[in-house]
């Protein structure tokens, strides 16, 4: 599970007082795009870091050794550009059970708006995975860890002065992810129905922005948890010929959440005894993926994913492209 997708939830993470700033005083100049709450947007990018996981090792073919890759993936959520570099080993124990797992580090670059607000991010991870195959069904199974630092700034019109607000935040999080599905024939094409489930931790530690206005703000470490569960499909259509592959697949799942933590609350420096909490995301909603696959001689795989969320607070549009080779 590359952290190109962890890379980007970051920003997310560092800046959602900023907007819950932005709607609590006209002065405070928050980036509007940006209303995402922290934990949402790190749970979403777990979510589709999983999915993504769990289509490759289902359509991964059976080796008798283990297969060890390197990848370098560059994603672009809106506003945002992440590179990634992974690499990792697939192991297969028999014909039907696969561990694996991987390191990863990357960057990734945010601009809120032509004010001056954005930010840069690093952040490594490492996570195990398993897959099993039974008779025509699956199950496929990944925990990691990530933990890294990001430097951001956002503008703050105080009357007829702009002034830049900075903060340095350490970030922690813990994921799992489960799906449980089954390959059914359709033609030469292949469908597959599952379900899965979702959970992760985010722990920040406590931060102050700098600046002379007072509308900087602070905020205490925080712990935030959510559980969620997807249903769908995915329908696959694979092409081979002499030294090469292609293949095509959509996605389509319908994601709920079951648990939520407890909001994040921030204040602003110069009232600090007046605490707010930070707006939630309604994360209930379809998600639609499209995705293209090649392999050509010497184990070179490329891949470009289009994903849309259509959620009944925010419509996103994401999509990524990636080269792997297998050693």
């Amino acid at each position: 599970m590359g952290n190109g997708r962890l890379l980007a939830w970051l920003f997310a993470v560092a800046w959602p007082a900023a907007h819950a700033a932005g709607d609590a005083l006209p002065h405070a100049d928050a980036p509007a795009q940006a209303r995402e709450e922290a934990r949402d947007e790190l749970q979403r990018r777990a979510e589709q870091a999983g999915a993504r996981l769990a289509a490759r090792l289902e359509r991964a073919a059976h080796a008798t050794s283990p297969v060890a890759w390197s990848a370098q993936a560059s994603l672009h959520p809106l506003g945002q550009s992440v590179e990634d570099v992974e690499s990792g080993v697939d192991l297969w124990l028999s014909p039907r059970l696969l561990l694996g797992g991987s390191l990863s580090s990357g960057e990734a670059w945010l601009q809120f708006d032509a004010l001056g607000g954005g930010g840069q991010a690093r952040l490594p991870m490492a996570s195990l995975h398993a897959h099993y195959r039974g008779d025509g069904w699956h199950a496929t199974g990944a925990v990691g860890a990530a933990q890294g630092r990001a430097r951001l700034q956002r503008p703050i019109q105080a009357g007829e002065s702009l002034h830049l607000a900075n903060a340095d935040r350490r970030f922690g999080q813990v994921f799992a992810h489960g799906e449980v599905g089954r390959a059914l024939a359709l033609g030469e094409a292949r469908v597959v129905p599952f379900a899965a489930l979702d959970y992760g931790q985010v722990r920040s530690d406590g931060f102050v922005e700098s600046g002379p206005t007072g509308l900087e703000l602070l905020a205490g470490p925080s712990r935030q948890s959510r559980l969620s569960a997807a249903v769908g499909a995915r329908v696959a259509r694979d092409w081979h010929g002499a030294g090469w592959s292609l293949g095509l697949s959509l996605d389509a799942r319908y994601r709920r959440g079951l648990v939520d933590g407890e909001p994040l609350v921030a204040a602003f420096r110069g009232v600090p005894g007046a605490t707010f909490a930070l707006p939630r995301e309604d994360r209930d909603g379809v998600e639609l993926g499209l995705g293209l696959s090649g392999a050509g001689a010497g184990g070179l795989r490329w891949w470009f994913d289009y994903g849309l969320e259509a959620g009944s607070a925010r419509d996103g549009r994401r999509w990524m492209l990636g080269l792997r080779r297998g050693f």
